[in-house]
């Protein structure tokens, strides 16, 4: 399944892209109306908790990465594999994230205004992550926890949008469950 995942991101880069093509057209037959398999593919999606309380807070980790956010696998990776296993179950050839969720919001798979929040939210992560990893190679302190954000380096209204962000990957987590019948496994 992860090498499923990486052939529907692939994009051609050298050679001849119509063989990507006529690959991308083999798989989509292939998979027809294969619910069970989307929903095998889809599966990984709840794989990490999401670090959002019961009230809303967010959820700081502990031990070596005390007061950090995983923001990789609590917010981009649900939103990054659910878009792709929508993509794949509608036949979307996007490979990039943000043309998948446009695709599915005009596909009608996901509401126009959830599909701008999803895109919203996964702009905002990926930017969090981006600072993050900046200032960690500023600091010299390597690539060991390149998806950590510290809560403390966050103003209250960087705080605030990663709150939401993750909130947002959790309702996405929680309609791609219900969608893939992923509560069934």
């Amino acid at each position: 399944l992860l090498n499923l995942a990486a052939l529907t991101d692939a994009a051609a880069v050298a050679g001849d892209p119509a063989v990507l093509e006529r690959l991308r057209r083999h798989l989509f037959a292939g998979i027809g109306n294969a619910g069970g398999f989307l929903s095998h593919f889809a599966r990984p999606v709840l794989q990490f908790d999401t670090p959002i309380g019961f009230f809303h807070q967010i959820l700081l980790g502990h031990g070596e990465h005390a007061g950090e956010i995983d923001v990789k696998k609590g917010g981009l990776f649900p939103i990054v594999h659910g878009v792709r296993a929508l993509a794949l179950e509608r036949r979307i050839e996007a490979v990039n994230s943000f043309a998948r969720i446009e695709a599915l919001a005009a596909a009608g798979a996901l509401e126009r205004d959830f599909a701008e929040d999803l895109a919203e939210a996964l702009q905002y992560l990926m930017e969090l992550r981006l600072r993050a990893r900046l200032a960690k190679d500023r600091g010299g302190t390597g690539a060991a926890g390149d998806n950590f954000v510290r809560a403390q380096d966050l103003s209250r209204l960087q705080h605030d949008g990663l709150r939401d962000s993750l909130l947002i990957a959790k309702r996405f987590k929680e309609r791609i469950s219900y969608h893939f019948r992923l509560d069934a496994f």
